[in-house]
């Protein structure tokens, strides 16, 4: 069987070659160096970690099964882990836009980081698109780039770009790591900053001679030891204050946006209103936030919209939101001209529950 190769790449120790990587789109190869008479190439030792190594293990801690990105020769050392372990599988995608956009949609769908691994240069620069996205919908995006060597800093090196600022805007929190005896440390708090909080996406930027540096092995910790694993609860003040004002409402509303849907709160959410006879809305793009069927709910808010939805806002003397951020686009009159009664800017007072 013949196979067209998009790319290969060479994996060095001690200045002799170790593996070739090969790689097509979902396909990864590995093909192993040997001496003439068959001898192999030099492995490292089982009892020391390389940094790669390390990276693969925090990751598997959070339940990551996936990466998504194109080979490249700065993170070899996490390729060697991935290809003897198969419960973590490199996805080879055509272009790294789409590396960002599938582990954006990963994290969405299952609550875990999305991690998309690529090469410094060009290789991160093609995922700013994705991870900006990533970052506008609170999506648990772990952008991992094997950077060039510490010692070509400043250099002008071969693909040297300041990535860590260039990605600032667009992510919780930017870093690199430069050391490879802190990678659980940095890479532990740009996870906890991920799925932490209003969730989002990380970059981490960890220089090839650190993932191929050698390290002791890392203690297994699960999430819940280093990062906040519950929804924090409101204040009992703010909660009381809530059930007052819901009291004297006489035309409350709810309105559901996908932090309900992130919690595994939409039962719950169906339930206050079915309790408080109270109509349910949607955030725009969050239409199946609530069972779409039921009698209590009257449409989305936003672009397209429903009409009856616009004008329970209007109505209302009290919006109880639950899981949205009530950004412009939720909220307020269409700019595109006509009435504005899709996206009303309410008047009433509100409850909001992030």
């Amino acid at each position: 069987m013949r196979i067209l190769l998009a790319e290969c790449v060479c994996r060095y120790d001690d200045a002799r070659p170790r593996f070739v990587y090969g790689w097509a789109p979902g396909i990864l190869l590995r093909a192993e160096w040997r001496r003439p008479g068959g001898a192999p190439g030099g492995r490292a030792s089982m009892d020391v970690w390389t940094g790669g190594r390390a990276v693969v293990e925090l990751l598997k801690v959070e339940r990551v099964r996936h990466m998504f990105g194109i080979v490249g020769a700065t993170f070899l050392d996490v390729l060697d882990t991935l290809y003897d372990d198969s419960s973590v599988e490199y996805i080879n995608v055509r272009h790294e836009q789409a590396a960002a956009f599938m582990a954006d949609g990963l994290a969405r769908v299952t609550d875990r980081p999305g991690v998309c691994l690529v090469t410094s240069g060009p290789g991160a620069t093609n995922l700013i698109t994705g991870v900006a996205a990533a970052y506008v919908a609170h999506s648990p995006v772990v952008v991992l780039v094997g950077g060039i060597a510490l010692d070509h800093y400043q250099k002008d090196a071969f693909q040297e770009f300041d990535l860590v600022n260039m990605f600032r805007p667009v992510t919780k929190l930017a870093l690199q790591i430069n050391k490879p005896e802190r990678i659980p440390e940095l890479l532990r708090g740009a996870l906890r900053t991920a799925m932490s909080g209003r969730p989002g996406p990380v970059f981490v930027e960890i220089p090839r001679d650190v993932l191929s540096g050698k390290m002791s092995p890392v203690a297994a910790l699960a999430p819940e030891e280093y990062r906040v694993t519950h929804p924090q609860p409101p204040h009992a003040d703010a909660v009381r204050e809530a059930v007052r004002r819901l009291r004297q409402a006489k035309r409350p509303l709810l309105l559901v946006g996908g932090g309900a849907t992130r919690a595994g709160a939409g039962e719950l959410v169906v339930q206050l209103s079915e309790r408080c006879v109270m109509p349910m809305i949607t955030a725009y793009g969050r239409n199946d936030a609530v069972p779409n069927a039921h009698p209590l709910y009257l449409g989305p808010l936003g672009r397209a919209g429903a009409p009856e939805a616009a004008a329970a806002c209007r109505r209302a003397d009290l919006i109880l939101v639950v899981g949205s951020r009530l950004h412009q686009s939720r909220m307020r009159p269409s700019p595109l001209g006509g009435d504005g009664s899709r996206r009303p800017l309410p008047g009433p007072r509100g409850i909001r529950r992030d």
